[in-house]
């Protein structure tokens, strides 16, 4: 739980409608760590506000900064935030639910703002060539802007992913390098005589960004399926 008086000030706060100066308390007192309960308690509180991405920042802190951590920081860095557009949307398109969460962690650390130095935008970092050519196939009319809203990245994100699973026979770990790098830089590496197996191709991806990028997503889906998957 969190200290006494902390809680006491972020529940004035919150009672007279400041929110806004409830949540810097939570992230001031975050600054001054004195025990890994309070780390979680203030991660927690913060989580239950909304703000998933601080959560998320000091639940990877801790988990970095030690060699084992509990498994409610491990939950608060891997979340499962916009649950219902998620869900929604993977069951519309026959996608996991967990894969797209795990995209979404490394593609925007859950900001629906991000941008990124391609022009990729939003939740997803869907960029506006690709928006298009969903767009199209989808028969729907969006605004650039449409990016950035949660709902519609999401929507973007699980028909993609479906389209190149469904590509690629099922793989979702060539998926996954072709939403970063587009699924013609997947085939001709795939083409290419030096790929046999799986390793060739991590090893002869022609882009460094994304063979970290597969890396990175295939790791964070691999946790993620540990963390909320029925065992």
């Amino acid at each position: 739980a969190l200290d006494h008086a902390l809680a006491e000030k972020v529940a004035a706060l919150d009672s007279i409608g400041r929110q806004d100066l409830a949540r810097l308390e939570l992230l001031f007192a975050a600054r001054f760590r004195s025990a890994p309960e309070i780390d979680l308690a203030i991660a927690q509180a913060l989580a239950e506000r909304g703000d998933v991405r601080e959560a998320q920042r000091i639940a990877e802190r801790f988990i970095n900064e030690h060699d084992s951590a509990p498994l409610e920081f491990w939950q608060l860095s891997y979340p499962r935030p916009y649950a219902e557009m998620v869900n929604a949307a993977a069951a519309e398109y026959g996608v996991d639910p967990l894969l797209i969460w795990a995209v979404m962690r490394e593609e925007s650390r859950f900001d629906p703002d991000a941008r990124s130095h391609a022009d990729a935008r939003g939740l997803m970092q869907v960029i506006p060539a690709t928006q298009t050519w969903i767009a199209e196939a989808l028969g729907e009319n969006q605004a650039p802007g449409d990016a950035y809203v949660p709902e519609t990245s999401i929507h973007m994100a699980a028909w993609l992913l479906n389209f190149l699973t469904d590509y690629f026979d099922g793989d979702w770990e060539l998926a996954i390098p072709a939403y970063n790098a587009g699924a013609g830089s997947v085939d001709s590496w795939l083409a290419d005589a030096r790929v046999e197996d799986r390793d060739d191709l991590l090893r002869w991806i022609g882009y460094n960004e994304t063979r970290l990028y597969l890396k990175r997503v295939a790791l964070s889906y691999q946790i993620y399926r540990s963390l909320y998957e029925p065992n």
